[in-house]
């Protein structure tokens, strides 16, 4: 049997878990997010998932609402940090707009290579796909 000082540092050491939940009415918004990583020698997979809605800010619109799973792994090679990461955000009445559901699928590779203990240079390429309600944003359409 383990010891309370000695448990909680072997889960210390496995894995890192997060558990948020906000609800504010008053600026009309809810949040809900619950993830976690494990340090697998030189890997450290983690995932997340979050869920939010935000109250439309025209009286009788349906509030946005979304749901987004986050995917990664990270691998350590000595000075070198490798990243990829996925996510997949499934939106609903985008911007209080009944029916305007889509989906946003974004992938990102990274590198960091650790110059000192705070500086490093780092490197990144990312790719979004956009359907349905997404695809009609403006911001998206750039």
């Amino acid at each position: 049997m383990l010891t309370l000082p000695v448990a909680f540092r072997v889960l210390a050491v496995l894995a890192v878990a997060v558990f948020v939940m906000f609800r504010q009415s008053r600026f009309g918004w809810h949040v809900l997010a619950v993830g976690g990583n494990l340090r697998l020698g030189a890997f450290r997979p983690y995932l997340a998932y979050y869920s939010s809605q935000l109250d439309a800010t025209v009286a009788g619109r349906p509030p946005q609402k979304n749901r987004i799973v986050d995917v990664g792994l990270e691998w350590t090679l000595g000075l070198v940090r490798l990243k990829g990461n996925y996510v997949d955000d499934k939106g609903t009445d985008l911007n209080g707009t009944a029916g305007r559901n889509g989906s946003k699928k974004t992938v990102v590779l990274s590198t960091e290579y650790a110059l000192s203990r705070r500086t490093s240079l780092n490197a990144a390429v990312f790719s979004n796909r956009f359907s349905g309600g997404y695809r009609q944003e403006a911001v998206n359409l750039a």
